[in-house]
């Protein structure tokens, strides 16, 4: 089965959720407990566990440093 036919995939359009993902909690234990509420939160729907899991076919995303 292809990731596109996994059916986690059903319903992605509608999930409804929209967020940045950046999270600006201090490096260390605060870091770590937000790290993990990301965590708990993308297995508790299965489209996002299933984002995750998925490899891309291409990319052409960079990151560039802003000063």
């Amino acid at each position: 089965m292809s990731s596109s036919e996994d059916p986690a995939w059903a319903g992605l359009v509608n999930l409804g959720h929209q967020d940045t993902g950046f999270d600006f909690d201090e490096i260390g234990a605060p870091r770590t407990a937000a790290l993990g509420r990301i965590r708990r939160f993308g297995e508790s729907y299965p489209q996002l566990a299933a984002l995750w899991r998925a490899e891309p076919a291409r990319s052409d995303l960079t990151l560039d440093r802003v000063d």
